[in-house]
């Protein structure tokens, strides 16, 4: 027998399963996005590389691969689900078209009717039992991400952020100032004579000692600000919403949270200080900027005494009415009266007088600037510092023999080479238009002239494909370590004599400074690097 399609049995089934198959849908696009949220908050943000990284326990290295693997498996088990769900939803519109196409011919049997509903509940019932399944698993690996980004963000010592979620906290601050006018301000802290205290009372009562200003800081900051420990004894906090002259109140209740806590170890009962500097955003500020200001300002308050605070201003802001927060500007103004005018001259590149505009690095202005800054840490800490000039040889001859393309062609591979190949905490910038320099905190001039040997043999042995032709070109490099008392002219005139010796005649050589005078790598030296 025929009869008229039964919209209250049929129309009503295909219809909710369309709005089920929708509902579904959403649900593994919203686990997806969770997933991926979280990876880019935690593993990818601010262009983090998933290589090993100098100074990263393996452990953060192993949390952001786990990450990724979590990443994969979640992408590809939404992929699966979509397909299945796709496939139901061309099912159960196949079904309904042709009855929809009978109806039109004048009425369906009522065992079709019947038939066609089963096939639709059936296969609903399918595809809610495998979306079960799925949901389960999409969940876990969600949660796994979770898990292995916030860990790979955190430092395990003092389980404040690290250096990376710093690295990606800032740029995200500064985007919303650009946006919005948010404002804020950097805290940068370094724990007063921390290199004495662990000689005295060892590594693990400074490690101790850590933990301590850690869990004060966490006290001792505001819950909207955001607490990283930048590296070693130094800590850093972004301060969102908050002017210059609220962040140097709220970095003096952090200096004398820290003056007052306590540690015991070992039966003995332990403290220290801590000098903060603070600066505030400013117009066309980059990241590494914002940290030089704040930097610059601890500078001050460490030869002012140290246990104090000090508030960066620029040389056009008028001066503040305390005299206690004017050590930071005339630090920075006696810092700068001391460079010599000719290591400084440097033309400022377009957009950002402190970034060369052709390779993307810091500039020789800039460059210059920081061995300054570091050659003066290393003075106080007795820390080690190379510096490392490479210089293209014979740049100008390749130019006019392959032309600008060529030339722009091997300077972006030099700059790819010496990022790739350098340590997370090394600078590498453009000094001049041939040649590039690298400063190595923490490294020995044997490790220094051995890292540049690396690079002059993989640059000799990598070809430039040109159009149809290859293109080989050789780098040539000066090493010298800062010796005790040195100030910054000599120990960049020192590298630069080793760099000119090494450039000599058909150059492809690295030469180091030890001191005295320039000589060749030991055969020990080019032994340990082949």
């Amino acid at each position: 027998m025929n009869m008229p399609l039964d919209s209250s049995t049929l129309q009503s089934t295909v219809t909710s399963t369309f709005i089920w198959i929708g509902l579904a849908m959403a649900l593994v696009e919203l686990l997806i996005g969770m997933g991926v949220g979280w990876w880019l908050r935690g593993g990818r943000s601010g262009g983090f590389k998933l290589q090993p990284e100098s100074g990263k326990s393996q452990q953060h290295q192993d949390d952001l691969h786990e990450a990724e693997h979590a990443l994969s498996n979640l992408q590809e088990l939404a992929q699966r689900v979509k397909a299945d769900v796709g496939a139901h939803s061309s099912q159960v519109e196949a079904i309904s078209n042709q009855l929809n196409a009978g109806q039109a011919r004048g009425g369906i049997h009522e065992a079709k009717v019947l038939e066609a509903v089963t096939k639709i509940l059936s296969a609903n019932q399918q595809l809610e039992e495998r979306l079960h399944t799925a949901e389960s698993k999409l969940q876990q690996q969600a949660e796994q991400i979770k898990v292995h980004a916030t860990n790979a963000l955190t430092d395990a010592l003092t389980t404040l952020g690290n250096r990376r979620a710093f690295d990606a906290e800032l740029p995200r601050r500064i985007a919303d100032y650009q946006r919005r006018g948010e404002t804020f301000s950097l805290l940068m802290l370094d724990v007063d004579h921390f290199k004495k205290f662990n000689d005295v009372h060892g590594h693990l009562a400074g490690d101790e000692v850590l933990r301590m200003v850690g869990r004060t800081l966490k006290v001792t900051a505001r819950k909207a600000d955001f607490v990283a420990r930048y590296g070693g004894e130094e800590f850093a906090i972004v301060m969102p919403c908050t002017p210059l002259a609220e962040a140097v109140e709220c970095a003096q209740r952090v200096r004398e949270g820290v003056e007052q806590a306590m540690c015991e170890f070992e039966g003995k009962k332990l403290n220290v200080t801590a000098s903060i500097g603070v600066a505030e955003i400013t117009a066309g500020q980059t990241p590494s900027a914002l940290v030089q200001c704040a930097d610059e300002a601890l500078y001050a308050a460490k030869q002012g005494g140290r246990n104090q605070v000090q508030r960066y201003r620029s040389s056009t802001t008028p001066p503040p009415a305390s005299p206690a927060h004017s050590v930071a500007e005339s630090a920075a103004e006696k810092s700068a009266a001391a460079k010599p005018a000719l290591l400084f001259s440097a033309t400022p590149a377009s957009g950002d007088a402190r970034t060369d505009a052709q390779t993307g690095l810091p500039n020789r202005t800039a460059f210059c600037e920081e061995i300054h800054r570091r050659l003066s840490e290393a003075q106080r800490h007795g820390n080690r510092l190379s510096l490392m000039l490479i210089t293209i040889d014979k740049f100008d001859e390749l130019v006019q023999k392959h032309g600008a393309h060529a030339g722009n062609l091997v300077l972006r591979t030099c700059t790819q080479f010496l990022t790739a190949a350098m340590r997370e905490m090394d600078v590498v910038a453009r000094y001049r238009s041939d040649v590039f320099g690298i400063l190595l905190p923490g490294t020995a001039l044997s490790h220094a002239s051995a890292a540049g040997e690396r690079l002059r043999v993989a640059v000799e042995h990598c070809p430039l494909r040109l159009m149809d032709k290859d293109i080989r070109f050789t780098i040539s490099g000066g090493t010298a370590e800062a010796q005790p008392g040195e100030d910054l002219v000599t120990f960049i005139t020192r590298t630069e004599d080793s760099k000119a010796a090494a450039a000599q005649g058909s150059g492809n050589k690295i030469r180091l400074h030890n001191g005295l005078a320039v000589e060749a790598l030991s055969e020990q030296a080019l032994a340990a690097v082949s």
